[in-house]
């Protein structure tokens, strides 16, 4: 490898710190209960990034963001299978969930944000979304969250968009569905 194609795989990879670095962060931070695994995860999907190009010739996928959560995600799972934990919903992003159930413009999807009421209803909210999936919660996590479109959680998940789509809208309706059984 060159020394100028060297330079500009550095400053790339460093544009590419600067401009996810924070994103991923909040997208691991939310799924994970302690701040430092955050970090570490964190550092480790940009060290896995990094590796993957400085170590060949080959340049990152033109969706770089997609790219970089598949990564982060990945890592994610093993860590959980690593732990053997149980997954848990971070307290301190609630509102993310509300804000996301109350702004929906589809019938299914409005009921659960007009059902919603983050002074009363939160301890049933985390209740709820402990009780969906893994790959539910990510799905809609990276949709309402990190503002992802359906074709990049997708990508990021290994899935069809028709199946983004499902398991959102699914994901969706369960909550819908708990919030009525809660009455």
């Amino acid at each position: 490898m060159s020394k100028n194609n060297k330079k500009n795989i550095k400053k790339n990879f460093i544009s590419l710190y600067d401009k996810y670095h924070e994103s991923i962060y909040r997208f691991l931070r939310f799924r994970v209960s302690e701040d430092e695994i955050a970090q570490d995860l964190t550092s480790e999907t940009f060290t896995k990034a990094w590796d993957s190009v400085a170590t060949s010739d080959t340049q990152y996928p033109s969706n770089e963001r997609a790219y970089l959560y598949k990564i982060a995600n990945n890592l994610l799972i093993d860590y959980y299978r690593s732990a053997q934990k149980n997954r848990e919903v971070n307290i301190d992003n609630a509102d993310v969930f509300v804000q996301l159930a109350s702004t929906q413009t589809k019938d299914v999807e409005q009921s659960v944000g007009d059902r919603l009421d983050i002074s009363k209803n939160m301890d049933s909210v985390f209740m709820m979304l402990q009780g969906l999936s893994e790959l539910t919660v990510q799905a809609i996590t990276l949709k309402y969250v990190e503002d992802m479109s359906n074709a990049e959680i997708a990508q990021i998940l290994g899935k069809s968009e028709g199946a983004v789509r499902t398991i959102i809208s699914r994901g969706l309706a369960e909550l819908r569905n708990k919030l009525d059984t809660a009455d």
